[in-house]
């Protein structure tokens, strides 16, 4: 905007100049009228800003079963968005607006508007007319112009592609992890109970094929000498550490396997270690001795391979390797179910029927969940993110399709003479609407071409993963994010300056060459 008022009003800056303004009476000026807009566009951002924020906040609240009792931002946030909101316009329009106002008489008046094209051999070799010719060569006149407008709409299309690629990929992982567990139903019980008295309970329950009964207890790393320290979540899931017992001649969890191996039947001294447990052992590889506590029992036991998967830290044992540190022998607080039918609905249907089977047996039930909703948990907490990403994404899209359009109009003032003379020499109306279109299309796909190569969803894809599972994201591309996003860019483009391209093809001969 500020660019194509100061190419409109060069020659009236000369004439300022001419009856005696000065250069700090002239950038005064100008600075009043950023000030009045950036104060008013900040007013104005204010209330949508917060009311944002508060959805948001209150998302991540409800996604983290978390109350909130204050949704007021704090005085330090409004202070922080009114200084940035003032001063980061004054910051970007005092460099132009300094070299303006200080621009002599004789450089206003003897101001050619925009260069010459830059001339390029391989323009008559092209098969196509002079109109998209022209076009192309007049999208590189102002290089400078062209690489703030193109960039930032490339980033807005890194941005948007960013978080189309990450949703995708996690996906991706979700679906992985949803193939390995080859188990309907997870029920975890108060108390061990008695292993053959549970696969006879619950094996009665309507719908049920299979069950897998399995010791769970609380796990504790010793990495090396001083005091080990646990620590998890209210909901003794985030955070945790269990030592699990399972049965590998009938693996109903197939982790992918990152080093070693998988147990063997009737392992007593392996151990095997998902990527979450392997970092609190730095430094541990497999075929390495590991120090666990376990039902207040610290323990020696070979490290035989690590394994990576969506959840919590776990430490995976062989069916009976852990009798003699709990002291009790066939018993299981934890039971893994496969169902007749695999559907959501025939799950929960199970789910029910095995609950009240086991209550009414007088074993308590902790937790039961479907598998399937291990989808919806992981999902859930990239959801918000993946979300805001696009929010953010389309934010910056509109930010720089406005701008390509404010420099396009730039471009099209200080070329209106250009303009009036093809209209002399023969160029109706429609040929110049169309070497404006051309021109911000040519720049559109320059945009579209740099924000694919922008790799910046790998980044956030490792950041993330590494985050929540210690595990990076696959890639993955979303190729109806890139279909989306390269019509998106030349449909908002063209959009963009078409008001321009309109007035600029209208503007009559005299009009255009008698203009200041």
């Amino acid at each position: 905007m500020l660019q194509a008022l100061l190419a409109r009003q060069v020659r009236e800056i000369g004439i300022l100049k001419g009856i005696g303004a000065r250069d700090h009476q002239i950038l005064g000026t100008y600075l009043t009228m950023i000030g009045l807009i950036a104060a008013v566009a900040t007013a104005v951002s204010i209330w949508p800003s917060v009311a944002i924020g508060r959805l948001m906040a209150q998302a991540v609240a409800d996604m983290l079963n978390i109350d909130t009792v204050n949704a007021a931002p704090p005085a330090w946030v409004a202070l922080a968005t009114v200084v940035a909101g003032l001063a980061v316009p004054y910051l970007i329009a005092l460099l132009p607006l300094t070299r303006a106002s200080r621009r002599t008489v004789r450089e206003a008046f003897d101001d050619h508007e925009a260069k010459a094209p830059p001339r390029r051999r391989t323009a008559r070799s092209w098969d196509a007319g002079r109109t998209v010719v022209m076009a192309f060569r007049n999208a590189f006149r102002r290089k400078g112009r062209l690489v703030l407008s193109v960039t930032l709409v490339a980033a807005a299309g890194a941005m948007l592609m960013t978080g189309l690629n990450t949703a995708s990929a996690w996906r991706t992982l979700t679906d992985d992890a949803l193939r390995r567990q080859t188990y309907d139903l997870e029920v975890r019980l108060d108390h061990p109970q008695d292993v053959e008295r549970l696969a006879h309970l619950v094996g009665a329950v309507h719908g049920v094929r299979h069950v897998a009964p399995s010791a769970s207890f609380a796990a504790l790393a010793h990495p090396g000498p001083g005091i080990p320290v646990t620590a998890t979540y209210p909901d003794k899931e985030h955070g945790s550490f269990t030592a699990l017992t399972v049965d590998p001649g009938r693996p109903l969890l197939r982790p992918a396997p990152a080093s070693g191996r998988w147990l063997c039947f009737g392992e007593k001294t392996a151990v095997v270690l998902n990527q979450q447990a392997l970092a609190r052992f730095p430094g541990a590889r497999a075929g390495d001795r590991i120090t666990l506590g376990i039902h207040g029992r610290t323990d020696s036991w070979q490290l035989a391979g690590v394994t990576e998967e969506i959840g919590p830290a776990t430490a995976y044992f062989a069916t009976g390797a852990l009798d003699d540190v709990r002291g009790k022998r066939d018993t299981a607080s934890l039971l893994r179910i496969v169902s007749d039918r695999h559907d959501d609905t025939s799950r929960r249907t199970v789910l029910a029927g095995v609950e009240r089977t086991l209550t009414d047996a007088g074993t308590r039930v902790r937790r039961g969940v479907p598998v399937s909703e291990l989808r919806e948990s992981v999902e859930g907490h990239v959801s918000l993110l993946i979300g805001v990403v696009i929010g953010i994404a389309a934010v910056m899209g509109l930010v720089g399709l406005l701008g390509l359009g404010a420099t396009m109009a730039t471009n099209v003032t200080e070329r209106r003479r250009e303009f009036a003379v093809l209209r002399t020499l023969g160029a109706d109306p429609a040929a110049v609407r169309r070497i404006v279109i051309y021109e911000v299309t040519a720049a559109a796909a320059l945009s579209t071409v740099l924000a694919l190569t922008v790799p910046a969803f790998l980044l956030l894809g490792n950041v993330l993963g590494n985050a929540s599972f210690r595990l990076p994201l696959p890639l993955h591309i979303s190729f109806a994010g890139i279909v989306l996003w390269v019509l998106l860019a030349l449909i908002g483009s063209v959009l963009a300056t078409w008001a321009t391209s309109r007035r600029t093809s209208r503007t009559p001969v005299h009009g255009a060459l008698t203009a200041l």
